[in-house]
């Protein structure tokens, strides 16, 4: 249990650190554009926040499935964000543990560059829900703190890819 405990921890800390967004465009997450706006259209916040929920989204189901080749797809070859992420989720797949349930909230964006095929965002975001099963048991991740991270984003034939995740 103490083993399990630990990973929760490591866990919390690795996912605030690898993904998320800042600005004084403070966004409710409860009232966030779906996936289904047009995006051409909505204005450069909205559609920073519509494209990054949607790949946070993703991200989540690729833990969930404890999928590395769909994790590993959602960032640019040779991000070495992406490889540290791929990384974890094999560390946890090695344990026998596995994070069915990864919720981020993004508390605020600040777009510094967007076009068509690049997003660069400084995004305040932290995980509100997560869990982790594994060895017969189940454990809930305690929310993290509020972390502010720079994210670039880029546009290829198979949607958006993060290039990489800098702290801020």
């Amino acid at each position: 249990m103490r083993t399990l405990w630990l990973l929760s921890v490591l866990a919390t800390a690795v996912v605030v650190a690898v993904t998320l967004l800042v600005t004084p465009h403070h966004v409710d997450h409860r009232s966030a554009v779906p996936p289904s706006v047009v995006l051409t259209r909505a204005s450069p916040t909205t559609r920073a926040v519509a494209v990054l929920q949607g790949w946070d989204r993703d991200r989540a189901a690729a833990w969930a499935r404890d999928d590395a080749d769909a994790l590993e797809a959602l960032y640019v070859r040779g991000s070495s964000t992406g490889h540290r992420d791929v990384a974890m989720l094999t560390a946890y797949d090695r344990r026998g543990l596995r994070v069915t349930t990864m919720q981020r909230q993004v508390l605020a964006v600040q777009v510094r560059t967007s076009d068509p095929r690049q997003l660069s965002l400084v995004v305040t975001d932290r995980l509100v829900e997560a869990r982790v099963t594994g060895h017969g048991e189940r454990v809930v991740l305690p929310r993290s703190r509020p972390a502010t991270h720079r994210i670039v984003l880029r546009r290829g034939s198979t949607g958006w890819r993060v290039a990489e995740v800098y702290d801020d």
